[in-house]
């Protein structure tokens, strides 16, 4: 299994536009916008198969194939008490944990 690092997923966060949505409910490929994990998957590490995002592992044809660091998860990353008041990278900058 491959790991995607903290730092890594931070960057990505702070490199989109302010206004480009994201629905931090949303973890499969399936939907329309996803939440960060789905979007960092489609758009850095190029997954076209179907795949759906767990808070610390990617699953591609349901096998896990990348993961973040071992102590690592999504609501260690962005404050998951917040995740319904978050439409736009503007609002997941907010709530990012230090």
């Amino acid at each position: 299994m491959k790991t995607i690092t903290k730092q890594e997923l931070i960057d990505y966060i702070n490199s989109q536009p302010d206004d480009k949505r994201v629905d931090m409910r949303q973890c499969s490929v399936l939907g329309n916008c996803g939440c960060v994990m789905v979007q960092y998957s489609k758009e850095i590490l190029n997954i076209t198969d179907p795949f759906w995002c767990g808070y610390h592992v990617i699953y591609v044809n349901n096998f896990p194939e990348y993961a973040l660091g071992a102590d690592d998860n999504i609501d260690d990353i962005i404050d998951g008490d917040h995740w319904d008041e978050i439409e736009t990278y503007a609002d997941v900058r907010k709530f990012l944990k230090n």
